[in-house]
Parts: C-alpha cells; sequence; structure tokens
C-alpha cells in the first residue's frame, strides 16, 4: 500500500512544528542561584539535573564546614547534564567549599558532569575537598565542558589509584580557559590540573594551566598525573611536583599509558573505533626549576626565566586569550575574575638549609613556589649547619623563623650565614 502526501497542506505541519519547538525553547526556565542552600538543591524536586542554572553572585559555603559537607551534584548514574553559569558572562566564586568523604570516591562541586553538562565561568575558591579516589574542586568526573573555571584550596584523595586533580579528577569532556592553584595530594593519578586524562569520550584540556604543588607516589603532574590518549593545548604548569618512592613524575604530565605500558594488549578504543595512541600534546610547557622536575610524558621544560617571556609561548593567542607581563610574570588568562600570583623565592647561602612550615627537606637550600592574591608566604627557618650560625635575611630582617611575609609582587630573599671560628 502506497501513502500519499498532500503537498498543498504539507507546508503547514511543518510551519506548526517549528512554532511549537520556538515556544518551548523560549519558555525553558532559567533557575536563579543565589545560595548555598539552593546551590545544594540541584538533583532535587523543582532542580532537575538536566535543568539551566544561573549564579547570580558569589557564594560562602562556610555553613558546609560539618560532618561530610557539601554533598556532590550529580552521580555516575544519574550525571549533571544540564548547565551552569555565572550570571552575564562573568565569574563568580564560591568560597570555603567543604566535602569530607574520604570513604566516597567521585567527590567534587559536581560528582560527574555528564557529556551534555556544561560549567562556565564558576570558581570554587578557598576550598578543602577530601576522598577516596577521584577529587577535584569543580567535579570528580568531566565528560561535558568546563569552560572559564578555576580551583583553589586543597585536593586529597587516599586510595591507591587516586585520580585527583587540582579543577577535576577525571577528564573525558573538554577543559578549556580554566586554571588551578590547589594544593592536590594523593597516590597514583595526580595532577595539578587533572588527575587523569582520557580520550573517552573526548578528552581535551586547551588554553589551561596550574600553579599548586602536586605530591603522590607514582604518575604525579604539574597539569595531568596520567593520560589515557587525549589532547593537551596551549598550557602550562608551574608548581611543585613530587612523588615518592622514585615513582613516575614530570613537570606537566607524569605518565602516558601507551609509553610507559608498550607491551599491553589492552589500549582500548576511542569514539571512532580507533585504538588509543599517545597523547597529543602541543605547544605546552612546564617550569623545570619550580617543579624541580627536568622531565615529563609530554610538553617542553623551561626555566622560570623563559617562563616569564612571550616568545616562549609561540603561535599562543596573545590577543584575545592570554596577556603577560614581560619578565614578570607567567601568562595570564584574560577572563573577567582571574586571581593574581606572585612568585615567592627563599635562598639558604652557604652553611645553612630551609625550614618551611615547620619541615626539613633534606637539601633544602630553595623554596620557590607561586603565591596566589596578595597572600602570605609559608612561615621560613634558616637552619644553620653545624659550625655555621644565622645572620641575617638579605632584606635585613633577623627574624628566624621569618613569619609568613604578606606577598604583594614577586619575591627574593636569601638566609646569610656565617662560620663560627673556634
Amino acid at each position: 500500500m502506497s501513502i500519499k502526501i498532500n503537498k498543498k497542506y504539507t507546508p503547514i505541519i511543518v510551519i506548526i512544528l517549528l512554532l511549537t519547538s520556538g515556544i518551548i525553547a523560549q519558555t525553558q526556565n532559567i533557575i536563579h542561584i543565589t545560595t548555598i542552600a539552593g546551590l545544594q538543591k540541584i538533583g532535587t524536586t523543582g532542580y532537575p539535573l538536566n535543568g539551566v542554572y544561573e549564579l547570580t553572585g558569589d557564594i560562602d559555603a562556610s555553613s558546609t564546614r560539618s560532618g561530610a559537607g557539601f554533598t556532590p551534584i550529580g552521580t555516575a548514574a544519574a550525571p549533571f547534564t544540564g548547565e551552569f553559569y555565572a550570571a552575564q558572562g562573568r565569574t563568580f566564586v564560591i568560597s570555603n567549599l567543604y566535602i569530607n568523604r574520604p570513604n566516597s570516591g567521585i567527590v567534587g562541586l559536581f560528582g560527574v558532569i555528564g557529556e551534555d553538562g556544561i560549567v562556565r565561568g564558576i570558581g570554587v575558591d578557598n576550598a578543602e575537598i577530601i576522598g577516596h579516589h577521584t577529587v577535584g574542586t569543580i567535579a570528580g568526573v568531566n565528560y561535558g565542558t568546563v569552560d572559564g573555571c578555576f580551583g583553589s584550596g586543597t585536593v586529597k584523595a587516599s586510595r591507591q589509584e587516586s585520580s585527583a586533580g587540582g579543577l577535576v579528577g577525571v577528564n573525558g569532556g573538554i577543559i578549556s580557559n580554566s586554571h588551578s592553584y590547589a594544593v592536590v595530594d594523593g597516590r597514583e593519578n595526580v595532577g595539578g590540573l587533572v588527575g587523569f586524562l582520557t580520550i573517552a569520550p573526548k578528552g581535551e584540556i586547551s588554553q589551561s594551566y596550574a600553579v599548586g604543588s602536586v605530591n603522590g607516589t607514582s604518575r604525579v603532574g604539574g597539569l595531568a598525573g596520567r593520560v589515557f590518549g587525549g589532547t593537551v593545548s596551549d598550557c602550562y604548569a608551574a608548581g611543585k611536583v613530587t612523588a615518592g618512592n622514585r615513582g613516575l613524575a614530570g613537570g606537566l604530565i607524569g605518565d602516558d599509558f601507551v609509553l610507559s605500558a608498550p607491551s599491553s594488549t589492552v589500549w582500548g578504543k576511542d569514539a571512532n573505533g580507533d585504538y588509543i595512541t599517545k597523547a597529543s600534546v602541543n605547544r605546552s610547557f612546564w617550569d623545570i626549576d619550580v617543579s624541580e622536575q627536568r622531565t615529563s610524558a609530554g610538553g617542553m621544560g623551561r626555566s622560570t626565566s623563559q617562563m616569564r617571556r612571550r616568545a616562549t609561548f609561540e603561535r599562543w593567542d596573545f590577543t584575545s586569550a592570554w596577556s603577560i607581563s614581560e619578565g614578570v610574570s607567567y601568562p595570564r588568562l584574560i577572563v573577567n575574575r582571574e586571581p593574581l600570583f606572585w612568585l615567592v623565592t627563599y635562598y639558604a647561602k652557604n652553611g645553612g638549609r630551609l625550614v618551611v612550615d615547620g619541615v626539613l627537606e633534606s637539601d633544602l637550600h630553595l623554596y620557590h613556589q607561586p603565591v596566589v592574591h596578595a597572600a602570605y608566604a609559608p612561615q621560613i627557618e634558616a637552619a644553620a649547619q653545624s659550625g655555621w650560625r644565622f645572620v641575617k635575611w638579605s632584606d635585613g630582617s633577623t627574624a628566624n623563623p621569618r613569619s609568613g611575609d604578606f606577598i604583594t609582587d614577586n619575591k627574593t630573599v636569601s638566609a646569610e650565614f656565617e662560620e663560627v671560628k673556634p
């Protein structure tokens, strides 16, 4: 049996469908978030996980500092697939967020951002995020899009395969125009921005950076702890990277699965059905002085001096994406609200070492670390070696230890010692 279409009325049907679609789009509700209580409602009745949310201003989340703290938005079974963005194209900040779930995985402001989820223009500042695994300030897992976001504070994960990152724990989506200066502690797969980058389903990081210190046992990187395919473009890292027990560590990327397991027969396939290959790392750098790492599973290492010069970052967009104070600072993203950071350096001259916040590390003659905002540097003590005594700091101070200096610009101070004669 054949069906005949009356061409006279077909256009009318099409017009009705288009009009109906337009009405639906125009009447879609935008839910305004103004408090931490409102934020915590996302995922409950009237606040769907696929909704559109607008953060209308900064939120102080200090009230979350009790018990398990804030409940992450979205889970593996029910991810966040909506939109969450700052009003008027700005960047608004959720400060003092607290999550204390040491026995739970997938922890962050968002637990899981699904493939259709978008988070844009959100800062999570001075956070304390604790989880078992897959931990970040913005999200535990991102399969969607995180754009123009930042994280700061501390991120901690305890499981062997920690997948802890300053911004996102596991990233299989897109991260762009974002940064982290969080201090990240874990065991394996620990990164300043992302703990684990996977190509499933996308796995992209572009125009982003991390400047916080990163600590773990293996697969520890200034930007990403471990990569499994994926792409890193126009990024940098400038935080100290530490891996114990001679574990894998890199100034930018700690480990590339394809490089470290070349005999493996378990490679996996990407969304196109192609076997996973080595991650593509393009025009990306790390500070070899600050990180104390000379190698990386991708990227190019440069000195602190080189990292402060525009010429180092050839083919970067310094018109609409980045700015730099030549010879003074690292590149900064051009966004409406990005925290300043300064480089603080303490030296111990002949005859002594440095004690940082009460910890004497072996052979520590140099402390070299970015400090965010107008903030305080750590407490520094000049510890004289046997047969020597501390004299003064190069800026004339004799306080020892010296309380944290208030940093509003790049600062370099050296400890001076003299030999004690019998």
